[in-house]
C-alpha cells in the first residue's frame, strides 16, 4: 500500500472511529428511518403497513405503533421525511432517481438507509447501471466507459454529507464488486476501490481492498 494510502485509510478510521464513539441525536428524519426498518423487517410492506405508513407521514406530533407486542414512539416527520415516506406509498421508477441531480440521490441512499432489503434492490439496480458500460470497458479504450459513469456518479452524490454520502459509496463499490465478479475480475480495483465505505476498512473485512485507488476529479 502506499504511503499517501496509508495516511488516506488512517484518517477514515479515525473518522468512522468517531462517529462510533457519538451518538447520532434523534431527528425527524432518523425516526423516520428507524420507522420504515420496522415496517420493513420482514422485507414486505402489507396493505395494514401501508395504512400506518400514510397515517405516519401526516402526523404533526409524536406518533406510537406497536411493533412486535411493544409501542415505539417517532418524531413527526419533516419534509424530507415525508419524501422518503412517500416513496414506500408510492414508489417512483428508480430511473428517475439515478444519475439526475444531487436531490435525488440523496433520496436513493436514503430508501437504501431504511435496511438490508432495500439497500440490496437499489444496490442491484446500480449494479445493473454499471454493467451497461463495464461491458463496452477494456483495456483498449482505457476503461474510459465505466470511468466516465463512475465519474458521473460522484458529481451527484459528493456533496452529500454523512452518513448519505457514506451510503452513496457503499452502494457504488458494492455494486463495482458485483459487476467486476460477474465479468471474472475483468476491471482493475483502482477503477473503483476509492468509492470504499468506512465500514469496510476493518482489515478483517473480506470486502475490503487495497485502499491504493482515489477518487477521480469531478468534473
Amino acid at each position: 500500500m502506499k504511503p499517501l494510502a496509508l495516511l488516506l485509510g488512517a484518517a477514515l478510521l479515525f473518522a468512522s472511529a468517531a462517529r462510533a464513539e457519538d451518538p447520532a441525536p434523534v431527528t425527524p428524519l432518523s425516526d423516520t428511518l428507524r420507522f420504515l426498518g420496522l415496517v420493513m423487517q420482514d422485507g414486505s410492506i402489507s396493505p395494514d403497513e401501508k395504512e400506518e405508513i400514510v397515517e405516519f407521514n401526516a402526523a404533526t406530533g409524536p406518533m406510537s405503533f406497536d411493533f412486535g407486542g411493544k409501542a415505539e414512539t417517532f418524531l413527526a416527520p419533516d419534509d424530507e421525511s415525508k419524501a422518503l415516506l412517500g416513496f414506500f406509498v408510492s414508489p417512483v421508477n428508480l430511473n428517475d432517481l439515478w444519475l439526475i441531480d444531487t436531490d435525488r440521490m440523496r433520496l436513493f441512499v436514503r430508501i437504501a438507509e431504511v435496511g438490508t432489503t432495500t439497500r440490496e434492490r437499489l444496490t442491484n439496480f446500480a449494479a445493473s447501471k454499471f454493467n451497461e458500460v463495464v461491458e463496452y470497458s477494456n483495456i483498449s479504450n482505457g476503461y474510459g466507459p465505466i470511468r466516465d459513469k463512475l465519474v458521473d456518479y460522484l458529481n451527484v452524490y459528493k456533496p452529500l454529507e454523512d452518513p448519505d454520502n457514506n451510503m452513496a459509496r457503499r452502494i457504488g463499490y458494492d455494486a463495482m464488486v458485483m459487476v467486476d465478479k460477474y465479468h471474472n475480475d475483468q476491471v482493475p480495483d483502482f477503477i473503483y476501490d476509492w468509492l470504499i465505505p468506512y465500514e469496510y476498512l476493518d482489515a478483517s473485512n473480506p470486502e475490503n481492498d487495497n485502499g491504493e485507488g482515489s477518487a477521480p476529479d469531478a468534473q
